[in-house]
């Protein structure tokens, strides 16, 4: 059957305006610990360090915004190139739902349809992976967020405080030794995305991550919307 040349510009239209996810800049990163790791430092996690053959401090492997962390690839393995923590929460310190770490994204401001959390787990030292953990997406928390020390202590943050959403209720998640992980966020809104850390593999000072990217659906283009008005009107029509 030929397809009239309108409705093929139409079709066209849909296919160019369901564009791929769009990575979202982090602002700000806390955590519970964020004294640096002999030049590992807690941005790390959001400048590429490791990823993609850029392995340096500082050195982002991708502009900010662009890209598909679902063609990201972890290529480096050492502690320079991750947010190892240089101390865990402890019983002393009393920490809500017994954790032994938290880190929080900040996105600057909320955002809509967030899509996927992408975590690359810890690639130098298997004992230090966070080998289960909860994830939660915040608009404005009750309890602001706070930067974890840079000594060797940390400080407790309690997700229950209000505000948060857990992404994962039906149970904990797992991180593997140089593993990924793909965390849908369902579509909520937010500007904050926390991490939740339960358990290591082991270590009993350090706990982190190599690298998190995080996205969005970006909302219909003028084209798609334009051709689904046109095909509106086409129906209505015949």
């Amino acid at each position: 059957m030929r397809i009239p040349p309108l409705l093929s510009l139409s079709f066209a239209a849909l296919t160019l305006g369901a564009s791929a996810a769009t990575v979202i800049p982090v602002t700000e990163v806390f955590g519970h610990n964020e004294r640096d790791n002999y030049d590992g430092k807690i941005n790390d996690m959001i400048i590429g360090s490791g990823m993609n053959t850029y392995g340096n401090d500082g050195n982002p492997g991708w502009p900010a915004g662009e890209g598909d962390p679902s063609t990201w690839t972890a290529t480096g393995s050492a502690y320079q190139q991750e947010w190892q923590s240089q101390d865990l929460l402890d019983a002393g310190e009393n920490p809500t739902n017994g954790k032994i770490g938290w880190t929080v994204f900040d996105l600057g401001s909320s955002v809509a349809s967030l899509e996927n959390l992408y975590i690359w787990h810890i690639r130098e030292n298997t004992g230090r992976v966070a080998s289960s953990f909860n994830v939660y997406v915040a608009e404005t928390p009750t309890v602001g967020v706070t930067h974890g020390p840079t000594g060797s202590t940390s400080i407790d943050y309690d997700f229950s405080s209000g505000g948060w959403t857990l992404i994962n209720d039906a149970a904990p998640l797992t991180g593997t030794y140089r593993g990924t992980s793909v965390i849908g966020l369902e579509g909520n809104t937010g500007r904050y995305v926390g991490i939740e850390i339960l358990t290591n593999a082991g270590d009993t000072t350090r706990v982190g991550f190599a690298e998190v990217g995080i996205t969005a659906i970006p909302e219909p283009s003028a084209a798609l919307l334009g051709a689904l008005g046109f095909l509106a009107l086409l129906r209505r029509r015949r």
